[in-house]
C-alpha cells in the first residue's frame, strides 16, 4: 500500500461523510478494496481498525535513524522515545494473540467501564467516529451481551449505554491476553541481561512520568 492509497484511507477516518465524494487513487483501487472490504462488510470502524493494524506493520521513520550510544543528545533520546512509545501504541492496538475483542470494540467497553454510563453520540465524539460508525459498534457489542441500554433517568430523550457483568469480564480478559502477549514478546526477543537494562530503562523513565496513583 503506497502513500496515495494511506492517505485516501485517512482521510476517510477523519471525514467519512466527505469520503464518499472521494475518487480512490486509481492506480491502487484494488488494494484499497482489498484492505477494507474483508468480511463482507464494511464499517468505518472496521476501516480505522485495519488501518491501525496496517500501520502497526509499518516501521517508523525514526527506527532507522541512529542515536549515538555513548554520546545521546536529549533531544535524540526524546525522538526515538516517542518513535518506540507510537509503535507500542500502534502494535498494542493491532491483532494479537489471544485477542477476545478486536481494538474498537475493546475502546468502547474501556471508555464505559473508566467513565461509565454515556450516549451513543457522546461515545462517537470521544471516539472520533461518526455516531452511526458506533452505533454499529454498540449494536454488536449489544447483542453479544457486553453493553445494555437504558433510558436516562434525568433525560426521558436519550438513551445511555452502559457496560454489564459480561463486558467487564470480556474486557478484563482482552487486557490480560494482551499483557501475556507482551510479556512473551519480551521474554522471547530479550534475554535475561538485556530484560535487566529494560528493567532500568523503565525506573529511569518512572521518574519522567510516575506511575499512576504514585
Amino acid at each position: 500500500m503506497n502513500s496515495e492509497v494511506l492517505n485516501f484511507m485517512v482521510a476517510g477516518l477523519h471525514s467519512p461523510e466527505a469520503m464518499h465524494s472521494l475518487e480512490p487513487p486509481k492506480a491502487n483501487r484494488h488494494l484499497l478494496f482489498e484492505a477494507v472490504l474483508v468480511g463482507g462488510s464494511v464499517t468505518f470502524g472496521h476501516l480505522a481498525h485495519r488501518l491501525e493494524c496496517y500501520l502497526a506493520k509499518v516501521p517508523s521513520t525514526g527506527q532507522n535513524r541512529r542515536m549515538s550510544l555513548s554520546h545521546p543528545r536529549a533531544d535524540e533520546i526524546v525522538e526515538r522515545l516517542m518513535d518506540i512509545v507510537v509503535g507500542l501504541k500502534r502494535r498494542a492496538r493491532a491483532d494479537y494473540d489471544g485477542q477476545k475483542l478486536p481494538y474498537p470494540q475493546h475502546a468502547v467497553l474501556k471508555r464505559l467501564d473508566n467513565g461509565g454510563a454515556a450516549t451513543t453520540a457522546d461515545l462517537a465524539r470521544a471516539e472520533l467516529i461518526t455516531p452511526q460508525a458506533m452505533g454499529g459498534l454498540i449494536a454488536t457489542l449489544e447483542e453479544a451481551g457486553y453493553v445494555a441500554r437504558r433510558n436516562d433517568t434525568e433525560d426521558a430523550r436519550r438513551r445511555l449505554v452502559t457496560l454489564t457483568a459480561a463486558g467487564r469480564k470480556i474486557l478484563a480478559a482482552n487486557r490480560a491476553a494482551r499483557h501475556l502477549w507482551l510479556a512473551n514478546l519480551v521474554a522471547e526477543q530479550f534475554d535475561a541481561g538485556e530484560q535487566r537494562t529494560l528493567a532500568a530503562a523503565l525506573a529511569l523513565l518512572g521518574k519522567l512520568f510516575p506511575p499512576r496513583g504514585a
